[in-house]
């Protein structure tokens, strides 16, 4: 489970995505992706107030007069979608900060967005908090 905490968060760094990948691990990586958007999404309409309300109306005797959404009636789940249409783009070049990638494709991609905003926040190293240690050391000493 660690292992793919890792390998979802390098593969929603848009400089990457899956370039560090071999092709035999693309297809069971794309998966885990999709199984933890899942989730996500799962999360969202849990708390998502909207969908509480959109529950009240269909349950309403009266349901037939209000207009309702339209399902998604295609094969694929939205999650599913966004992760095939993310993978299809274009790595970003390496400047690119991906907290901010994540902030302007958010209406594009809003589910992969909350996980990039979850996933993207954990720190690679333990180097800044050493660095942290040694300066408090160092002020602490003189």
């Amino acid at each position: 489970m660690e292992d793919d905490m890792f390998r979802i968060a390098a593969i929603l760094d848009p400089r990457f995505r899956m370039t560090w990948a071999s092709a035999s691990d693309v297809s069971s990586l794309t998966d885990i992706l999709v199984t933890e958007g899942l989730r996500f999404q799962e999360i969202d309409e849990v708390q998502s107030p909207s969908s509480k309300v959109l529950k009240l109306e269909e349950d309403s005797i009266f349901s037939f007069l209000t207009p309702t959404k339209r399902r998604h009636r295609s094969g694929a789940d939205p999650i599913s979608l966004e992760v095939k249409a993310y993978l299809n783009e274009d790595n970003e070049h390496l400047s690119v900060n991906p907290i901010d990638y994540w902030k302007n494709s958010e209406s594009d991609y809003p589910i992969l967005a909350k996980m990039a905003k979850h996933y993207l926040a954990i720190l690679a190293s333990s180097v800044p908090v050493e660095r942290l240690f040694s300066v408090a050391e160092a002020s602490l000493s003189n």
